[in-house]
């Protein structure tokens, strides 16, 4: 008995130490490094390294060049615009952006664009967010790929004032959610 409630005690402090494992943050900043061609895999384009497994990947520092993803990435959450211009991303041919928890929002405080060119894929875990706050103006462009919201997709969903278009120039764009009213 006293060996199965250690193995209980165990479990439970390693489960809650998993859940205490802070998520690590990095930010587009391709300025930072001089020989930047845009290429979201080129690791001294973020602050702390490849954005690429469980980060909460930011876009917000001024006059950022635009972030182009042509390889497989996943990530925890995607924030355009959090708390400063958001840039563009473009996501190109054989380029895959998975989001795994949590909303992303492609302008969250700010303006910020992404497009979805032929041949690139982008799947939101969660919820997608275009344009959150009244300060903010985001668009999402599909030219020719795909884009796919697990759950709700909303344009200043719930009240937040912000704005948000949405262009299918050609492509598929999937929503699981889009609400009559808050959406």
């Amino acid at each position: 008995m006293i060996m199965r409630k250690i193995y209980v005690l165990f479990l439970a402090v390693l489960l809650a130490s998993a859940t205490l494992a802070a998520q690590t943050t990095t930010v587009w900043n391709p300025a930072a490094n001089p020989t930047s061609t845009g290429l979201w895999t080129e690791a001294d384009n973020w602050t702390d390294g490849l954005a690429d497994g469980d980060f909460k990947v930011v876009f917000n520092v001024p006059d950022a060049i635009e972030c182009v993803l042509d390889d497989t990435i996943s990530i925890t959450k995607l924030v355009q615009g959090d708390g400063g211009y958001g840039s563009t991303i473009r996501i190109v041919q054989d380029g895959v952006l998975t989001t795994t928890g949590g909303w992303s929002a492609v302008a969250w405080t700010d303006t910020a664009v992404m497009v979805v060119d032929t041949g690139g894929v982008v799947t939101f875990g969660e919820h997608l967010w275009l344009g959150w706050t009244e300060t903010s103006f985001g668009t999402l462009i599909l030219n020719g790929g795909t884009v796919n919201v697990t759950q709700m997709f909303g344009t200043a969903f719930e009240g937040g004032g912000g704005k948000g278009e949405t262009y299918v120039k050609s492509g598929v764009l999937n929503l699981n959610g889009l609400h009559p009213s808050q959406s």
